[in-house]
């Protein structure tokens, strides 16, 4: 969003003391509908097709890599427990031997860890989201660890949810190829919410879930993320003497600079163009990965026998 765009939508959202809160409200929205069209407006062609073309790109590797990282995990907990375990065990399939397995899901990941720099996993969504605001490069190293010991933790049936490494694994895609292609911030923070769409539709088998939980979450992290502008209070206060009105419009404006950053960012997220973006990862995302892992429902519930329901129904009445 150019910077007239952002200083207009500013001082539309920074009502003076004399004006009516009603007409507060609209001047803010009508600021916030200035930078959405404005920001699509001066997007070049040639740049709308390349962010087009990554959100495919996205959509496909992150359907594809999700994928594989839900086969490793069925494969790896058939070879440990004779079944896949995502979906809990069976009276049948306990024994005291099986608890050493979750045993050596530890222990995998504490090695995976000892091969990592500063013994760190790679970063989470929050975390990629900040590194991404502050332009830190993107560790594929890193991000192939922290999967690595979401399989190793999964198949051995230790706690862990497999839908989250998803999203990541979608950020992660959007990172790596928003660095190959050497992106503006603008369309990083767009490409990381079509990765994060991605990770849903394809972790979930739900195309439509992952465009909303973008919007609403992805974009929610990336106002949180934008930090405050170097050099802002100096510039805020406009040099003047360290007394008690220079200091009190100083820290005004630093706050409102980053109310207005803030609100560029999440605007970023929730362009047009950016949805149009979100909208085609996703459903890729979900087509590629039922085409790999069939229409079986994400959350598939377990096989319940009510042997005492009279017995049993206090328990549920207390619960709700």
């Amino acid at each position: 969003v150019p910077a007239s765009t952002r200083a207009a939508a500013t001082s539309l959202g920074s009502p003076s003391p004399a004006r009516p809160p009603g007409l507060a409200v609209s001047s803010r929205r009508a600021g916030r509908m200035v930078c959405l069209a404005e920001s699509d407006r001066t997007a070049s062609f040639s740049s709308r097709v390349e962010f087009f073309f990554a959100s495919a790109g996205i959509g496909a590797l992150t359907g594809g890599a999700v994928s594989l990282f839900k086969l490793s995990i069925a494969a790896g907990a058939t070879a440990l427990y004779g079944l896949d375990t995502t979906h809990g065990l069976g009276l049948r399939s306990r024994s005291l031997g099986l608890c050493a397995v979750p045993i050596l899901g530890g222990l995998l990941v504490s090695a995976i860890r000892c091969l990592l720099p500063h013994w760190r996993l790679g970063p989470g969504l929050a975390e990629h989201v900040a590194e991404n605001e502050r332009g830190i490069a993107f560790r594929p190293a890193a991000s192939a660890g922290r999967t690595a010991a979401a399989v190793a933790t999964l198949c051995t049936g230790n706690s862990l949810g497999p839908e989250g490494p998803a999203v990541e694994i979608g950020v992660s895609v959007s990172r790596l190829i928003a660095a190959v292609r050497g992106m503006p911030l603008q369309r990083r923070r767009q490409l990381l919410a079509a990765g994060a769409a991605a990770g849903v539709s394809a972790g979930f088998n739900a195309p439509l879930a992952g465009v909303f939980f973008a919007l609403e979450v992805g974009a929610e992290a990336v106002r949180a993320a934008v930090p405050l502008p170097v050099g802002a209070p100096m510039q805020a206060s406009g040099a003047a003497p360290s007394g008690a009105g220079g200091g009190g419009d100083g820290a005004a404006g630093v706050a409102a600079a980053h109310e207005a950053a803030r609100e560029a960012a999440e605007l970023d997220v929730k362009s047009r163009t950016a949805i149009s973006g979100l909208v085609l990862s996703s459903l890729l995302a979900g087509i590629l990965a039922q085409a790999i892992l069939g229409r079986e429902l994400a959350l598939r519930p377990g096989i319940w026998a009510r042997r005492a329901p009279l017995a049993e129904l206090p328990l549920f009445l207390g619960l709700g």
